[in-house]
């Protein structure tokens, strides 16, 4: 017997899109809403503000720094304190306070081919000078939403090492080199400053044998 062959399945429908509706709002305000549109887009996929990484090899954490990776200048001078009480055995190392004087000189040029021109800035305009720098950053980054790329900061923290008698006092009546002692305070606030270890900051083993040999509180047993 003969058999049928089944009939085909039928073929799906796609339903057709329906055609966009044509607006209803002026053209001017469709292209005010685009420019919105664009600059939120631009706004959310802006990255985070300028920011020095941490770095590892630190002993010592601090709250918040190590979920987002950056670093707070404001802590360094308490991150020297603790080194200082950690590493400085003579307790020559002690934090110093800067004072810049009334009357600053502001070198500029008023186009690229102009010299260069001076101007004893005081009180007034020292304030003046600094909210024009602030308005123009404000400016630049869009009252912060835009990252600024390759920008320095600049942070000026200052120690001193003390000696209890004068540098030839020092070197005849204690026989003690007062550069072996400079350097240990200089590996002292690099750590702090780099968080790193002493360790770390010397270049190689002969140096730290060498530096082993007068300063052996800086490196662990």
């Amino acid at each position: 017997p003969r058999m049928a062959a089944a009939p085909p399945p039928p073929a799906p429908r796609m339903a057709a899109a329906p055609p966009p509706r044509p607006s209803s709002l002026p053209p001017q305000q469709q292209l005010q809403e685009r420019l919105a549109c664009r600059d939120m887009e631009e706004s959310a996929s802006a990255q985070e503000p300028f920011s020095t990484p941490k770095k590892s090899g630190s002993t010592e954490t601090h709250t918040g720094e190590e979920e987002t990776g950056l670093t707070d200048f404001t802590r360094i001078p308490k991150a020297l304190d603790l080194k200082f009480e950690e590493l400085d055995c003579d307790n020559a190392l002690c934090a110093t306070v800067i004072k810049t004087k009334e009357a600053w000189t502001k070198k500029h040029k008023r186009n690229l081919l102009a010299k260069m021109e001076k101007t004893a800035l005081l009180k007034n305009d020292k304030k003046s000078e600094r909210d024009k720098a602030f308005d123009l950053l404000d400016a630049l980054s869009r009252s912060g939403s835009l990252s600024v790329e390759c920008a320095e900061l600049h942070v000026i923290v200052a120690a001193t090492h003390n000696f209890d008698r004068s540098l030839m006092e020092t070197v005849i009546q204690d026989n003690v080199n007062p550069i072996e002692k400079m350097e240990r305070s200089t590996l002292i606030v690099a750590s702090a400053i780099h968080d790193k270890t002493p360790e770390e900051m010397l270049r190689d083993q002969t140096q730290l044998s060498r530096v082993n040999q007068y300063s052996p509180g800086l490196f662990g047993s």
